[in-house]
């Protein structure tokens, strides 16, 4: 089965983002996990042993198929899940989230806000509506301000960190870029809405291919010190970027995972050159 954008963006936050699983599972679970746990995540490639003694490779999508960015009046509440094993088949139900029947309010009420990127789909049958009519294009223009004026405060207020605002306002645009390819209109007042200064996502890439280097050539000096000295200056390497391109230093020390008062240091010596 092919990978859809939506699919990677599912994928994306689950890796990067893991602890904004917890409360999805409360919901569709009705559990009360806190949100201090600690997520897992299993390997989803698998080979299964078939009978002519031959191995077939299944990749398998995360354990929350049960949520549904699309649904109709059809649309169970329930799924049931079939699962084939050498001791034959298992099954049993696991509940459905359906996204389009949460409002922004609810999303941060429940603190759901991996399911934020995702929220476009709401309006997703009223587009052609949308996008030619320019009241209904700016109450979805007043909901995006709204949903990223929230955004920032759960950042300030220590509920998300800088990194996982970023992550969700970047994997947004991804969903809005191809769910309304075909609407100028509504891609620029929501990419509009959803940017600002946005942190270097991307950063996490050059973070870990320099611990990967680091790493590296420690292995080859035979010295654990290598890794560590690699890290630190790759950490230091991107603050410098990210300083550089105006974003502050709490925001600079919470992606790198450098100490603040480093950060602070790297910013005087800017202002100083």
């Amino acid at each position: 089965m092919s990978s859809t954008p939506y699919d990677d963006v599912f994928r994306t936050l689950l890796t990067d983002c893991t602890e904004l699983m917890i409360p999805v599972v409360n919901e569709i679970f009705h559990t009360d996990y806190t949100g201090n746990e600690k997520i897992r995540l299993l390997q989803n490639e698998h080979f299964i042993q078939m009978p002519d003694g031959s191995k077939q490779e299944r990749i398998t999508d995360s354990s929350f198929e049960s949520i549904s960015l699309r649904h109709t009046s059809h649309t169970p509440d329930e799924m049931n899940i079939n699962i084939l094993t050498p001791g034959g088949n298992v099954s049993y139900n696991v509940p459905v989230l359906k996204v389009r029947q949460y409002s922004a309010d609810e999303l941060f009420e429940k603190h759901l806000f991996f399911l934020i990127p995702f929220h476009i789909f709401v309006y997703e049958k009223d587009f052609n509506e949308i996008e030619q009519n320019d009241e209904k294009l700016k109450k979805l223009e007043a909901e995006y301000t709204y949903i990223t004026k929230h955004l920032n405060e759960a950042s300030h207020a220590g509920i998300l960190s800088e990194y996982t605002k970023a992550a969700i306002l970047e994997m947004s645009r991804k969903v809005v870029k191809h769910l309304a390819a075909k609407y100028k209109k509504i891609k620029k007042e929501v990419n509009l809405n959803m940017g600002g200064k946005v942190l270097n996502y991307r950063a996490k890439d050059i973070l870990n291919r320099g611990r990967a280097e680091g790493f590296i050539e420690g292995e080859a000096s035979g010295h654990a010190e290598g890794f560590i000295e690699g890290e630190e200056q790759t950490k230091i390497q991107i603050a410098t970027k990210l300083l550089t391109c105006g974003n502050d230093i709490k925001s600079v020390a919470d992606i790198t995972e450098l100490p603040e008062e480093t950060v602070s240091k790297l910013a005087e010596n800017l202002l100083e050159t």
